[in-house]
């Protein structure tokens, strides 16, 4: 799996600062991304918000509460769903503990005084959402890097896990960066 890897070589650059928000929906692959991400001194992680019902949401938030623990990054702002979710969970205690992933979003952008990468690591349904009820907050965001199985054609399992977010993301307007398992012999690569 290559998303560390080409997330840190290509839209990242380590000599630029980025201020970040990260959505996941918490699987094994995207905690070594974190991880990554984690320990460049180059990367300030704003928020870490948990999408989709593909992983327990109670432990996606506890293994990334763990891994912030092990970073020494107990401050970073955690939290999970938005609030029509019937299943949606909070596992943030004490920390911005009751907002849902799309106010976090919100939140953030509103009081930066700098534009934020959103780095989606599973759906695109709180960002999605996110500019549905605030589309203004998108001159904040600099550029969407979303990992999907495939560049276009779009089918992935993020992709197909919600078409219509996706496809409302893609539509809006906002720089989004793509980034596959370029393993597939099909794989392109643009010169950015």
């Amino acid at each position: 799996l290559l998303v560390s890897n080409d997330i840190v070589s290509s839209p990242l650059h380590l000599k630029t600062r980025h201020t970040v928000i990260i959505d996941t929906d918490g699987q094994a692959s995207d905690l070594r991304t974190i991880s990554l991400l984690l320990s460049l001194p180059n990367v300030s992680i704003r928020a870490i918000v948990a999408s989709g019902k593909y992983a327990d949401r109670n432990e996606a938030g506890k293994r990334i509460e763990q891994l912030l623990t092990s970073f020494g990054a107990d401050s970073i702002i955690t939290c999970c769903g938005i609030e029509s979710d019937p299943d949606v969970t909070r596992y943030s205690p004490g920390k911005k503990d009751g907002l849902e992933a799309v106010k976090v979003y919100s939140n953030i952008l509103r009081e930066s005084k700098e534009k934020i990468k959103v780095i989606c690591l599973g759906s695109l349904t709180n960002l999605s959402v996110l500019l549905d009820r605030e589309p203004s907050l998108s001159s904040k965001i600099e550029e969407v890097l979303w990992y999907n199985d495939h560049i276009p054609p779009l089918p992935g399992f993020n992709y197909d896990y919600d078409r219509h977010s996706a496809d409302n993301v893609l539509r809006s307007g906002l720089y989004v960066d793509i980034i596959s398992n370029l393993q597939y012999k099909n794989a392109s690569f643009n010169s950015d």
